[in-house]
């Protein structure tokens, strides 16, 4: 939250992010690289975003050396804010990444603001609480801080189905327009407001076939109805992120195998079973279609596949509902 001077508005966020998905087609690379590379790229994009009608912040400004990579814990806290308030994980990250680098660098500002999300002093008085049990309101415990962050959104206009009230909720977090376009384009990074609205990409191209669906029930797993669908595949063929997030969890049990959790938007988790191998960690931001592991025949499985499983607010529902073919 540092006050710095008013900028003019740039653009729209999503324009922007449509400027960095096409540059990175052109290139024949993934989004996070062109977010990476930053000043290498500056003057293609800007050429680029010429090209399309749009003006693009100054470079450095959102392309820079800080990864886009959410601290496992703090996705934890992130997620968990977002099912109290409503406000959304990615916009919380996006905030963390930009104010402190995930609590690398919680010194004062010039201005005076301070901790994981640099809250002014008074400020913080207002909204900050004890949500971790300590004993202490502490702006530099992101605990304290991310809920922090949500009620402070929410009082000052944020609504889910209104853009520009997400911008005016974030501009008076921070008076600089091109702060506010910096959070919605790695937000948009994150999966916020995009692979939702057309589906989930199909995550082993070229094996449609499904060998159970859900709620199914068989006899070798028992009275349990299948939480997800099984699309049966070789051992080692790469398996796709169904859309873009960040990567909650890579697990190993006797259910599931080697297993990968996704979160996405909206409450949504995607979940894939059974595999032979994990090429991404806790924390790793993903884009839809990037590969993320290996159809494998670990855990409680019947043969070679993948189990594709969607979470929609803690609940399992059929990933047929959403998968485009």
């Amino acid at each position: 939250m540092r006050r710095e001077q008013d900028a003019n508005p740039i653009g729209t966020a999503w324009q922007i992010g449509q400027a960095v998905r096409l540059l990175a087609g052109i290139l024949g690379v993934k989004v996070g690289v062109v977010l990476a590379v930053g000043a290498a790229v500056a003057a293609l994009l800007g050429a680029l975003a010429t090209f399309m009608g749009i003006v693009v912040v100054q470079a450095g400004s959102y392309f820079g050396p800080q990864g886009l990579a959410v601290p496992p814990e703090h996705l934890e806290v992130m997620i968990a804010v977002e099912e109290r308030y409503g406000i959304p994980w990615q916009v919380l990250a996006a905030i963390a990444r930009e104010e402190s680098s995930f609590g690398q660098n919680m010194g004062p500002s010039s201005a005076g603001a301070v901790g994981y999300c640099q809250f002014m002093p008074d400020t913080w008085t207002a909204y900050g609480r004890d949500e971790n049990g300590d004993g202490v309101a502490d702006p530099y415990d992101y605990r304290d801080c991310l809920p922090a962050v949500a009620r402070f959104l929410l009082d000052h206009g944020w609504r889910n189905d209104d853009l520009e009230a997400q911008r005016q909720a974030l501009y008076s977090y921070n008076h600089d327009w091109s702060y506010v376009d910096r959070i919605l384009v790695v937000a948009a990074t994150y999966g916020l407001g995009g692979e939702w609205q057309g589906g989930l990409k199909w995550p082993v191209p070229g094996y449609y076939g499904i060998s159970s669906y859900f709620g199914q029930v068989d006899e070798a797993r028992g009275p349990t109805p299948h939480t997800g669908i099984d699309i049966p595949a070789p051992i080692g063929t790469p398996v796709h992120a169904a859309a873009g997030g960040v990567v909650q969890a890579v697990t190993m049990d006797s259910i599931c195998g080697l297993g990968i959790v996704i979160a996405h938007r909206e409450n949504v988790r995607t979940v894939y079973c059974h595999l032979s191998e994990a090429w991404v960690a806790p924390g790793q931001a993903v884009q839809q279609g990037e590969v993320i592991g290996a159809v494998g025949n670990t855990g409680q499985s019947t043969g070679p596949h993948l189990h594709l499983g969607v979470i929609v607010d803690g609940k399992a529902v059929d990933p047929l509902l959403f998968l485009e073919v």
